[in-house]
């Protein structure tokens, strides 16, 4: 069913809504929501085909209470511990109470995949049957205008037909491949020009790589990125981001890493608190430290071509200080801080601001979707059409060599002479590209550039905010320790090194670098109250690890347990806190975000693949050498990130281009 946002297509009528009882194996019933259903209708749900749905065959689901892993019957499928019992993908028999429904008590065959949630902590949406992931089963209660709002938006009958008809009624000036935060800004740059444009986005969400998910009721997870500075000062103004509901929460401090000694080290944007932690362990650093963030920008050449750790080594003493840095030169590669090259990533990550605050990354209320959320308003304000679950099959090559179009999963044909893909190089060359249109070397060039990944994202709900036995007794409860990015092994370089050496010999890190964020500590509304949401950003986790599978369910849950244990070396009893994760290994970003071999930044960002290197030497211009093709990903300069400069750049590209043919 293709979902599009409710403002631009108006839906059919609500059907009835009945509540459902799930019955689990020992006999008891729970409260499961509300499952729509028409009158005089004999069955309340969809008929479900044994051959093809994980969700067919009935199945009574665990009693609640205990704890089981939920994993994926496809290859690489996201997991989930949680402690409740129900299995997402299975069905479950249910009684209805609304007569219109068969009668009664009558019992019919749930997937609960198509339920919805309802219950004190907020509404859950759960497409489980591709992304089985942590589950409850809380209490329903009164329909309310929310659950009336979300139904329109994924259950609207009239939303398909409403959908494919605006679609194919006309010829649009350009279609944007994929809703993703550059993408939706190249949108709005394209509206906001005069041009008619929509907007193809495959998931049911849109944002991309930043997006926000209630995979826990009352849990909202940024799910891939999770902090924001990079978004570029131009689009946040020029689009208006504050007026269409994007609100920044500074962090101060903004880093904290406690040490196996005891001690610990805060860094923020308060220069005398810096300059009082660095000196706990050397003053000649504590010193140096604030030069250090003008000089490296004036040192470009040095920083483009030498180890982050040579970076480093000559500025400070300290190991602490210098692997706390060292983080932000590895973030999402595969390389370590002694791969050259790796202090422009070093660079990358810290010329990012908040409302002018430089090097200073903040959260952002309601998670990372809202960041898209905001730009998908002003794209909307302007004009765009915003359509998700509406995949991308391949682009329409006419006889002439140019793009006339693309064709949808589901056999429609939108019509359009200028295509702007947000998604990978890879995906939009290799995968959607007819074969044969494009040159040999161009395709030889994107096929074997660098994708690889060695990153998971584990995003946590918890019922308590972790105590580090390093500052319990200065900072209990609440304290600055749990504001900024928490950084857990990766008290020196050296440790950062034999990370990645373990991933380089096809094995997952034995002590994995984590970079752990609570940005429920400042955003209310992404929680249950006394209840927290934890990223864990992890390296190093080869795609095709060694000494298992990441589509094996027992293979995730032991790495996921070895990051737990591990934070519990810093903060003991972390692991009983938590109520349950979604994990996503470099395989589950590639299915589930589109990411090309699970890499964040839609490629390599080495010394071969940056300015005009990217995404391939010849063609950093946004065009492509299929006439009315252009990209607008983080895969074009200037890289990776939420930043939107791909997005804006490419849009500016493509209303040039139409102004020359009015001409």
């Amino acid at each position: 069913m293709v979902h599009v946002d409710s403002s631009i297509v108006t839906p059919e009528p609500l059907p009835t809504v009945t509540k459902v009882v799930v019955q689990t194996d020992g006999g008891h019933e729970h409260d499961r929501g509300f499952v729509p259903c028409e009158p005089n209708a004999t069955s309340a749900v969809p008929e479900v085909d044994a051959t093809s749905s994980p969700s067919a065959g009935r199945v009574i689901a665990p009693a609640v209470g205990t704890t089981s892993s939920v994993g994926n019957s496809g290859a690489g499928g996201p997991s989930s511990s949680t402690k409740s019992g129900l299995n997402p993908t299975d069905s479950c028999p249910i009684k209805t109470e609304n007569p219109d429904c068969g009668g009664a008590g009558t019992s019919v065959l749930v997937p609960l995949s198509t339920m919805v949630t309802r219950n004190k902590m907020g509404f859950e949406t759960l497409p489980f049957a591709a992304t089985p992931l942590s589950f409850f089963t809380p209490k329903a209660s009164e329909v309310t205008s929310e659950f009336t709002a979300m139904w329109r938006r994924s259950f609207g009958s009239g939303s398909h037909a409403s959908a494919l008809h605006a679609l194919k009624e006309k010829k649009w000036d350009a279609l944007v491949i994929g809703g993703g935060h550059n993408g939706l800004t190249a949108a709005a740059y394209l509206a906001r020009g005069g041009l008619s444009v929509a907007v193809l986005e495959r998931r049911h969400v849109i944002g991309g790589a930043a997006v926000t998910e209630e995979l826990i009721p009352g849990f909202k997870f940024s799910r891939c990125s999770y902090l924001q500075s990079l978004l570029r000062p131009s689009v946040i103004s020029e689009l208006e981001l504050a007026r269409h509901g994007m609100k920044l929460l500074k962090r101060n401090p903004s880093s904290f890493t406690p040490c196996s000694d005891g001690r610990y080290l805060l860094l923020g944007p308060n220069k005398e608190l810096n300059h009082s932690e660095i000196s706990k362990f050397s003053k000649r650093d504590a010193d140096a430290y604030p030069r250090y963030f003008i000089s490296p920008r004036s040192d470009f050449m040095d920083l483009l071509l030498s180890p982050a750790s040579k970076v480093l080594n000559n500025w400070f003493e300290t190991d602490v200080l210098k692997a706390t840095l060292a983080t932000d030169a590895v973030i999402g590669s595969t390389g370590s801080v002694s791969t050259p090259g790796s202090g422009y990533v070093l660079l990358h990550h810290v010329m990012g601001e908040t409302d002018g605050d430089r090097g200073i990354w903040s959260y952002v209320e309601g998670g990372m979707g809202s960041v898209s959320m905001a730009i998908s308003n002003a794209a909307r304000e302007a004009g765009a059409h915003i359509v998700t679950s509406a995949e991308v099959s391949q682009l329409i090559v006419d006889d002439s060599g140019k793009v006339n179009g693309v064709l949808l999963a589901d056999g429609t044909v939108v019509q359009s002479s200028s295509i702007l893909s947000n998604a990978t190089p890879y995906k939009t060359f290799m995968e959607l590209v007819p074969q044969n249109v494009l040159p040999d070397d161009f395709t030889c060039a994107i096929k074997y550039s660098d994708y690889s990944s060695a990153t998971t994202k584990i995003n946590l709900a918890v019922d308590k905010l972790p105590e580090f036995h390093c500052c319990n007794s200065i900072y209990p409860g609440s304290g600055p320790q749990h504001t900024g990015t928490i950084h857990i092994g990766s008290e020196s370089m050296e440790e950062i090194d034999s990370a990645c050496q373990d991933a380089v010999n096809g094995l997952p890190s034995r002590r994995p670098v984590i970079e752990m964020t609570i940005p429920s500590v400042l955003d209310k509304t992404i929680s249950p109250p006394g209840k927290h949401v934890i990223n864990l950003f992890i390296q190093y986790t080869p795609y095709n690890p060694s000494d298992g599978r990441w589509d094996d369910p027992a293979y995730r849950e032991s790495f996921a347990l070895r990051c737990f244990n591990l934070i519990d070396e810093y903060a003991p009893g972390f692991s009983s806190s938590v109520i349950g994760y979604d994990m996503l290994t470099p395989p589950d970003l590639e299915r589930e975000i589109g990411l090309t071999g699970g890499n964040i930044f839609h490629g390599a960002m080495g010394l071969d693949s940056l300015f005009l290197m990217r995404p391939v030497k010849g063609w950093s211009n946004y065009r492509t050498p299929l006439a009315g093709l252009y990209l607008c990903g983080s895969g074009t300069h200037p890289g990776g990130g939420v930043m939107g400069a791909p997005g804006r750049n490419a849009a500016k590209l493509v209303l040039e281009d139409f102004k020359k043919k009015m001409n």
